[in-house]
């Protein structure tokens, strides 16, 4: 009886890690340019295309959400 509950207490404890997990991050992009591109991203054309170090970025519009940080016209995601 005392396994069952050893065993009963690891699932909990995996249903509650999995549970508290970070989603994971959108898969880099290319984003059109504005001016000059983020950090990890470099021009080509009229696009900013992602480096090998590259983080999800979105376009700036207002301040960065949260999880974000400024690079110039641009959101890169701290993850």
């Amino acid at each position: 009886m005392l396994n069952f509950f050893k065993l009963i207490f690891i699932l909990l404890a995996l249903v509650s890690e999995v549970a508290n997990a970070n989603p994971a991050s959108p898969p880099v992009q290319p984003l059109v340019k504005i001016n000059s591109c983020p950090s990890g991203y470099y021009g080509s054309g009229s696009y900013c295309v992602p480096g090998n170090n590259a983080k999800f970025a979105i376009v700036r519009n207002g301040t960065c959400p949260s999880g974000y940080h400024g690079s110039g016209n641009y959101c890169v995601s701290n993850k």
